[in-house]
């Protein structure tokens, strides 16, 4: 009975959820490099889980979908700097960085010295096969290691490549990550805290095929009541019987019984069915909300994992979603790829902003292209104050307080948009620039206030809140914020969104920005007052050179019969 106790159960097995513990990272000892768990394999860890887990798969390559968007765009006239960044290396850094927390690639350089020395162009490079170069002294890592099979590598000698920025080296590596504490060398991807239900939606799959392989069956005892031969007998007896009644996908679903009994016939008796659907239902729908949580799903229409109830009942709801969905996650990820990217720019002397086309166009709000250019209508639909104000904290979040500024002195400030604000400092200004503002360079800081700091009771909400804030902001904030839903229902063809930095508040609004600029102080280029005097006393030659970028000139107006109020012609 002992054998038939044992075979039983062995046949009935459970599923489990292990308590999952991430792989020690550690040196390993005679080199120098480090890995993330043994032969790097927590790498293939996270494409398992992605691979396993329908879910899990769906959500990554959604994700990586919304970040990368329609791909690399600049405002910049010289669009030949895309090249730099070809689609389908960007297409796998994105699918990386989201996947594993971190992406690398290679950058490429020209032949040469000094200033002729050029990025030509990245590529990717998977990051299951890079593994960092230990520590310095300082904490920095200096260079990576790239190995085809970290398991097999007297096969696949691990390949060294100095670290962005650290050589004169003709191929470098770089590689994105966030900051976390405690992870010096390997980035934790966001989604790691539901590795265990991963598994177990997986191992809910595999159960559920070998189910319906089985006919809905979980097998059968069949009983030979005829007495216990030798063990080689019944080894003979069992692997006959099981190849007649099974086929190979179910041979371990047959039990065979030998029975020391009076009785000489043979009696078949079936498993009963799991019929406790409910149960399995209950784990499977938590195995997805806990993957969406992890992965921080605001709505899983977005995802396909869950279907829409029509075309109108919800759609204000899933517009909603979506643009959260971007304000707080894809957003961030695509600012951490733009980064590194601008790092590569900045390498070849350039200082020119990317970004990634959204995948969605939130300008279409009711189907047709809004238009956020110099005619501008503004319909009379009541404001939604929720937005109105939602909108408003989201810039006011982005600006800095007046008198924080730090290191700079403020020099200038005016309301006019023209070149008035000139200096000569030409032949002194040189290098790169400090600070992400396009408008910036190595002295200067150049921000807009909204002005006048004065409001009445009937001022939007938007303007009482921008006034109340007192703060500064760059041009590319205050552009991106026309992106948001301000005043919903005030734009072009009663469209939800409109150019912020040229309309304000909308149909008369009597606020502008007004530009401030501030000079670095304790320079060792120019003082602060000699730089005030230099603007009075510039000769009229010398302006083009050194003028402030111009901006369009509704930015500094307030409506007024001069422009119509702001209303379209």
């Amino acid at each position: 009975m002992s054998e038939q106790k044992q075979t039983v159960e062995n046949f009935i097995s459970m599923i489990k959820m292990n308590n999952y513990q991430r792989p020690v990272v550690k040196e390993v000892i005679g080199k120098d490099y480090v890995l993330n768990g043994t032969n790097n394999s927590h790498f293939q860890t996270l494409i398992d889980r992605k691979l396993g887990s329908p879910t899990n798969s769906t959500i990554i390559n959604k994700y990586s979908g919304f970040i990368y968007g329609k791909g690399l765009t600049t405002t910049d006239i010289d669009k030949s700097i895309l090249a730099l960044f070809p689609k389908k290396d960007v297409k796998k850094i994105v699918a990386d960085y989201k996947h594993f927390g971190s992406a690398t690639f290679q950058v490429i350089y020209s032949k040469g010295k000094g200033a002729l020395r050029k990025v030509t162009g990245i590529y990717h490079i998977p990051r299951q096969t890079i593994a960092p170069n230990i520590m310095n002294d300082e904490g920095e890592i200096e260079g990576f290691w790239y190995c085809r099979d970290w398991s097999n590598t007297r096969k696949n000698e691990p390949e060294f490549f100095p670290a962005f920025g650290t050589s004169k080296d003709d191929i470098e590596i770089y590689e994105i990550k966030d900051y976390e504490a405690g992870s010096d060398y390997f980035a934790k991807a966001d989604w790691e805290s539901c590795l265990e239900w991963c598994e177990t939606d997986e191992e809910i799959s595999h159960y559920t095929l070998s189910h319906m392989q089985n006919g809905l069956s979980a097998g059968f005892v069949i009983n030979l009541n005829n007495g216990i031969p030798e063990l080689e007998t019944r080894k003979k007896v069992e692997a006959d019987i099981k190849r007649k009644v099974t086929g190979s996908n179910a041979a371990g679903n047959v039990v065979v019984s030998f029975n020391n009994s009076d009785a000489t016939k043979t009696t078949v008796e079936a498993f009963p069915t799991n019929d406790n659907h409910k149960q399995w239902q209950y784990v499977s729908q938590e195995c997805k909300t806990q993957i969406m949580v992890a992965h921080e799903v605001t709505n899983p229409i977005l995802f396909g994992l869950e279907k829409s109830s029509g075309f109108g009942n919800n759609s204000e709801e899933i517009n909603t979603a979506t643009k959260f969905l971007y304000a707080t996650v894809i957003v961030p990820y695509q600012e951490t790829i733009l980064d590194a990217f601008q790092d590569i720019l900045k390498a070849n002397g350039k200082q020119i902003e990317l970004e990634f086309l959204p995948l969605i166009d939130f300008t279409k709000e009711d189907g047709t292209t809004t238009d956020t250019g110099e005619n501008v209508e503004m319909s009379s639909k009541k404001k939604v104050e929720s937005l109105d104000d939602f909108t408003a904290k989201a810039l006011i979040d982005l600006g800095q307080d007046v008198s924080s500024v730090e290191g700079y002195e403020i020099i200038h400030e005016e309301e006019v948009t023209d070149n008035s604000f000139e200096a000569n400092l030409a032949t002194a200004i040189s290098g790169q620039p400090t600070t992400k503002s396009e408008q910036d360079n190595l002295l200067f800081k150049v921000r807009y206030t909204y002005a006048p700091s004065e409001v009445s009771d009937n001022s939007r909400a938007f303007c009482q809140k921008m006034v109340t804030a007192n703060k500064v902001y760059r041009k590319e904030d205050i552009i991106e914020a026309g992106n948001q839903v301000v005043n919903a229902g005030l734009g072009a063809n009663g469209s939800d969104t409109y150019s912020i930095w040229k309309f304000k508040g909308g149909v008369n609004c009597k606020h502008f920005w007004q530009r401030r600029v501030y000079i670095k102080t304790n320079n060792s280029i120019i003082s602060v007052n000699e730089a005030r005097r230099k603007i009075l006393e510039l000769e009229p030659s010398q302006r083009d050179e050194v003028r402030l970028p111009q901006n369009e000139k509704e930015v500094a107006q307030a409506a007024s019969e001069s422009n119509n109020y702001w209303k379209l012609n």
